[in-house]
């Protein structure tokens, strides 16, 4: 698999700029992020959406803009209708859950611009392993792009 693009999702921003957790899995979580993003993202060209720089601009402040600062030099890729489309059949076709538009937003950006990967710590309704055949079959019955769907611990360790 060679990975070039980057649609990095939201909740990769979150464990870069927040205290160092105790919970092992947050910390494991934190450290893998920090890690792909200290070591090896220069190593893609990352991707942020409109939709992600609303969603860190979120919360503190201070860590809003910390986390806004990380993002500015990323490519900017803005929600145009066709991804709002593209969304909604997502939802349509049952692959992301009707009340996760956001999610399915995200999903839908990377597809239409072709990217090869979205990375992702939203386990939930992305980076699943049941849910993501749902999302690739769907994308592919709508003529799209199909990104890999992975944590940075997983894309770490495609890099090693």
């Amino acid at each position: 698999m060679n990975i070039k693009s980057v649609y990095v999702e939201s909740s990769i921003f979150g464990p870069l700029t927040s205290r160092p957790n105790l919970l092992p899995h947050i910390a494991a979580m934190q450290q893998a992020t920090v890690e792909w993003w200290s070591f090896h993202r220069h190593d893609y060209e990352l991707y942020v959406s409109d939709l992600v720089l609303e969603e860190i601009a979120q919360g503190d402040k201070s860590y809003a803009e910390l986390r806004l600062r990380l993002a500015e030099n990323l490519n900017h890729l803005p929600v145009s209708v066709e991804i709002q489309t593209v969304a909604q059949k997502l939802i349509d076709l049952h692959a992301i859950p009707v009340d996760s538009t956001e999610d399915a937003i995200h999903v839908a950006c990377a597809a239409v611009h072709r990217l090869d990967c979205v990375l992702t710590w939203n386990c939930k309704h992305i980076a699943n392993p049941k849910k993501r055949t749902a999302i690739e079959k769907s994308l592919v019955s709508l003529g799209l792009s199909v990104p890999v769907l992975l944590t940075p611990a997983q894309l770490l360790a495609k890099t090693m």
